[in-house]
């Protein structure tokens, strides 16, 4: 398994270094910014003349204000205005067209009037004249009655023209207004100019400051920059040993699944010999062994087969699984079926027997069993005889073992086979998602 390529830190040092050359250029700026704002500090315009333009400022600022005021009220007033000429030019149609062409007032008409009465006191009139005259008195007096209301109009117009004039007046303040922002003005252009020396020098200070100010932004650009690109190599770096985690991960998941696969494959291999061996044949080869070692005239026959898996006869056994784990009991080393004969005596036994006399004639009548022959019993699970007496209800408990595992053979036979397609199928199946999932995965890489 690939322990995956070393991938190399960013080096923060590097940028720490170049923060401190940034920074310490930029106290440096700090420094001259500083020095620039005492020297501001002595160029300044003298407290009596800043106090003044100040005043004369604020004075600007109210007189702003009211010629705002202002000029909404002027244009009130021409409104106002316009209204009444308007009315006088309507009234004054109206005394023209009410007035006689003879007589402009009432007063030429009462003269008139006064005329011709005086005519007819005479008595000097003839009688057709005097007639004449009377008819005109009357229709003087009815004229005199029409110029009554053509005064009143007269009086209005004149009323109204006294009232644009009075307005007109009112106009006069904007001028004053005027007046008075143009010597404030001028005033404080005055000033302006005595102060014209010291507003130069100061605005070369302030221009300096600016350059300062740029200047400073530069750097602190630089700053962020060194800042980012650290930030961006750092995250590729994470980026990298994330891709490279994901990567072992992936291989040791490729590696146990590639486990995986070949003990499933072992275990095919295993259940398919388990299919293929006789039913029974471990134990019935053991029966004959075990025979033969407890009655030594016994002659075993031939094995039936060896089987490339021991089986123990076990009636659970068809429902155990390939998935878990799987208790092989050990099989007894007989090569192809030999008889187990009993351990011979060797000298040191028979001096040792020849010594003990008394102990041996007590454990005659024990029997004495080879392990192997021991381990065999209890795979059977038949009772190992304590005794010679129980030698031969060992051998009848043997014996009908055996006859059962002869008589049932077949049917083992096919309840193995059965079990066997079964959990072939099944791990068959999983192999082949085990295949399917390698498949994703793709080939290993170095």
């Amino acid at each position: 398994m690939s322990t995956g390529k070393f991938i190399k830190r960013p080096d923060s040092s590097v940028r720490d270094e170049k923060l401190k050359k940034l920074d310490k250029l930029i106290a440096a700026k700090d420094a001259e910014n500083k020095a620039l704002d005492n020297e501001l500090k002595k160029i300044v315009v003298p407290p009596k003349v800043a106090e003044k333009r100040k005043e004369l400022l604020s004075k600007l600022t109210e007189l702003r204000e009211k010629q705002a005021s202002f000029k909404g009220k002027r244009n009130s007033v021409f409104a106002q205005i316009k209204e009444i000429e308007n009315q006088i030019r309507k009234n004054i149609a109206e005394i023209q067209k009410s007035s006689h062409k003879q007589f402009k007032t009432a007063q030429d008409v009462d003269n008139r009037v006064k005329e011709l009465e005086d005519l007819i006191g005479t008595g000097e009139l003839r009688i057709l004249e005097e007639r004449k005259y009377a008819k005109e008195i009357s229709d003087l007096h009815k004229l005199r009655r029409d110029f009554g209301g053509v005064e009143k109009l007269q009086e209005l117009v004149d009323n109204d023209k006294a009232q644009i004039e009075s307005l007109k007046k009112s106009l006069d303040f904007g001028k004053e207004l005027r007046d008075e922002y143009d010597a404030i003005q001028k005033e404080l252009d005055e000033i302006n100019a005595q102060n014209k020396t010291i507003n130069e020098k100061r605005d070369v200070l302030y221009k300096k400051k600016k350059e300062i100010y740029a200047a400073k932004n530069e750097l602190y650009g630089e700053t962020r920059k060194a800042r980012d690109d650290y930030e961006k190599e750092f995250q590729k770096f994470k980026n990298l040993m994330e891709q490279q985690k994901l990567e072992q991960a992936q291989m040791e998941e490729r590696t146990q699944l590639n486990k995986q696969v070949a003990e499933i494959k072992k275990s095919i291999q295993a259940e398919q010999a388990r299919k293929d061996s006789p039913a029974f044949a471990y134990e019935i080869d053991s029966i004959h062994s075990v025979i033969s070692v407890l009655d030594p005239s016994y002659v075993k026959p031939q094995p039936i087969s060896k089987p490339s898996v021991a089986v123990p006869w076990n009636t659970n056994n068809a429902s155990s699984s390939l998935n878990k784990k799987r208790t092989i009991n050990r099989q007894i080393g007989t090569p192809n079926g030999e008889v187990l004969h009993k351990p011979e005596e060797t000298k040191d036994t028979k001096s040792s027997t020849a010594s003990k006399k008394t102990v041996s004639r007590k454990a005659n009548d024990k029997a004495f069993i080879n392990p192997e022959v021991i381990t065999r019993l209890a795979d059977l699970k038949i009772a190992q005889p304590t005794s010679n007496e129980e030698t031969s209800g060992t051998l009848e408990s043997l014996k009908e073992k055996l006859a059962y595992f002869e008589e049932n053979r077949e049917a083992e036979a096919e309840r193995i086979k059965q079990a066997s397609e079964a959990a072939l199928e099944k791990v068959s199946s999983e192999l082949a998602e085990l295949e399917a999932k390698l498949s994703e995965l793709g080939p290993l890489t170095e």
